[in-house]
């Protein structure tokens, strides 16, 4: 049996900004991983792994330097 529980939030202004950017960050990580596995698996023809991802991701220095508006989080 599967269960859910929803929970409301009342953020305030800040907390709202602070959501949006974490949110913004996740969607630019998932869009470039997606992008990889694209292209990875339309070039080989075989499917990538999670840590194969995981290390593209470390490993990318295009990636690391779009990556620094992700630090404004931090």
């Amino acid at each position: 049996m599967l269960k859910a529980y929803k929970y409301r939030i009342y953020p305030n202004k800040d907390r709202k900004i602070q959501i949006a950017k974490t949110f913004g960050c996740c969607r630019f990580v998932y869009n470039q991983t997606l992008a990889y596995r694209k292209e990875t698996y339309r070039k080989e023809k075989k499917p990538v792994s999670r840590t194969d991802c995981n290390n593209y991701y470390v490993q990318s220095v295009a990636i690391r330097i779009q990556a620094q508006k992700l630090r404004q989080i931090a």
